[in-house]
């Protein structure tokens, strides 16, 4: 089976736009923020340009972040630390989510928010584990009961497609769903 490249470079441009959306959105406060599997930074540097204090983890240091493995490791962060946790396409890289989603919620403040998004696994069942990495598919119904059995209140699970090209002139380009074409889910919550 041929595999697809893991790592799919989000460019600089798309994160300062999408998580400028977010942050009028959902976010809408500065505040410590924790890119939890950060990657490449990206979104980690976003955030900081829009004056959040950001911490990021992930498997690996290539970016000076803290390594964390997501499954079992517990995160070196303080309880009830972070305003807000920002984790995109994580969850389906992991065969158990339920460790991450825990640590999560101890280093979250009361009433801070989190951010979970992954494939949608009604769009992408065919090439879902054609993407190298992938391990657990997540439905927009999966994807609320972790959030809400991980104890998030106020959960919220919508889709989301980018919308090609408009998303650089305008963050509303990031409100528009289309029914066709590769939808992602995101699901927020409150501690």
């Amino acid at each position: 089976m041929k595999t697809l490249k893991e790592d799919n470079p989000v460019s600089e441009k798309f994160a300062e736009k999408y998580s400028e959306w977010i942050v009028k959105k959902f976010f809408v406060s500065q505040g410590k923020l924790l890119d939890l599997g950060c990657g490449s930074g990206v979104f980690t540097k976003a955030f900081k340009k829009l004056g959040f204090e950001v911490q990021s983890c992930d498997k690996t240091s290539n970016n000076g972040c803290d390594v964390v493995n997501l499954e079992n490791d517990k995160l070196p962060y303080s309880d009830n630390y972070f305003d807000y946790v920002f984790c995109r396409h994580v969850i389906d890289h992991l065969n158990n989510a339920n460790n991450m989603m825990k640590e999560a919620y101890r280093v979250l403040k009361d009433g801070g928010i989190v951010w979970f998004e992954a494939n949608n696994w009604e769009d992408c069942s065919k090439t879902f584990y054609c993407v190298e990495g992938h391990k657990h598919p997540y439905t927009k119904k999966s994807l609320e009961i972790l959030l809400r059995k991980s104890k998030f209140r106020n959960v919220k699970v919508f889709y989301f497609r980018p919308v090609p090209y408009i998303w650089r002139f305008t963050t509303k380009a990031f409100d528009f769903v289309f029914p066709t074409g590769f939808v992602f889910i995101t699901g927020i919550g409150e501690k």
